[in-house]
């Protein structure tokens, strides 16, 4: 759990550094104005490009490809 926490903490680090998190009174981080103005334009970018990505797919086929893909993946953990 250690390396997760140190992972969390860097990009907390990272995230305070562009200005996008600000510390709350009680010690916890939210997201400042600048990182929820972010958060906004990257999700409407990261929902164009998924519509781009699906144009012709059906939800079932789309269904069908994560569903290969986290099976391909588990296999390679699996032999890890």
């Amino acid at each position: 759990m250690g390396e997760d926490t140190a992972a969390i903490d860097c990009v907390i680090d990272d995230l305070a550094r562009l200005g996008w998190l600000r510390t709350i009174d009680n010690g916890d981080v939210e997201l400042s104005e600048e990182g929820r103005a972010t958060h906004s334009r990257v999700q409407g970018s990261v929902s164009a490009t998924r519509q781009r990505l699906r144009a012709g797919i059906t939800d079932e086929e789309d269904f069908q490809v994560v569903a290969i893909l986290q099976r391909m993946a588990a296999n390679l953990e699996s032999q890890g």
